[in-house]
């Protein structure tokens, strides 16, 4: 009797010699497809639904992972997000997004303005001047932290104020932390957090006495 796992590399050799008489017929324009994508063009419809049910098992068992989390992992688009250190440079922080987003991600400025919830002009004036000031183009490795761009759409706080948001709350960041990656000094980080704490309160509490917020500027420079 062959076990389950016996039974599993027993499909795959079969599989497997299947693939390499199909590989004989392959014309040489296919020549650039990957040896996985040519072993499961020779799997049956049946046979590639076992396979996935085995894997969906494991991720279950093994990884604790559940049938729900498992549809959003094969249909949910992975988040963009921008590196921290874009925003660290001499350009503002509108200017930082909208050349990363660019020239890293080739997107148009329709594309970007209706990502970042902004007037289509706005974005255009605001990548030339990110042009004008730093002509080369972003490189980073290994970010310290990535920043998802859908935060960018909330228009009640400023670039700089999502990003440091984003930075304290979610990744738990000192603000000194924060200053420091961003090239920026640390009152004006902290004013930036504090602004965007407040901001965020006004609006749960907004429409209960009306929206007390004050008018406070902070540099983005």
């Amino acid at each position: 009797m062959i076990s389950n796992s016996g039974w599993f590399q027993e499909e795959i050799k079969l599989k497997t010699k299947a693939f390499k008489n199909k590989e004989d017929s392959i014309s040489n324009n296919s020549s650039s497809t990957s040896s996985d994508d040519l072993l499961l063009s020779a799997m049956s419809k049946d046979d590639l639904k076992n396979v996935l049910r085995r894997i969906s098992a494991h991720l279950e068992k093994r990884c604790g992972v559940s049938k729900e989390e498992q549809q959003k992992m094969l249909f949910e688009e992975e988040e963009k997000t921008v590196p921290v250190e874009a925003f660290g440079t001499k350009l503002s922080p509108s200017e930082s997004l909208i050349k990363f987003l660019k020239e890293n991600e080739k997107e148009n400025y329709h594309e970007i303005a209706v990502e970042l919830n902004r007037d289509e002009r706005g974005i255009w004036s605001g990548y030339r001047r990110a042009k004008q000031k730093m002509p080369r183009r972003y490189s980073v490795r290994k970010p310290a932290a990535n920043i998802p761009v859908s935060i960018f759409k909330n228009r009640e706080l400023s670039i700089l104020e999502n990003v440091v948001m984003f930075l304290k709350d979610s990744l738990n960041w000192k603000l000194v932390q924060i200053a420091r990656i961003l090239n920026k000094k640390p009152t004006t980080i902290s004013t930036a957090y504090s602004r965007a704490k407040e901001k965020s309160g006004a609006k749960q509490v907004k429409g209960k006495g009306g929206d007390r917020r004050k008018k406070m500027e902070v540099s983005e420079e």
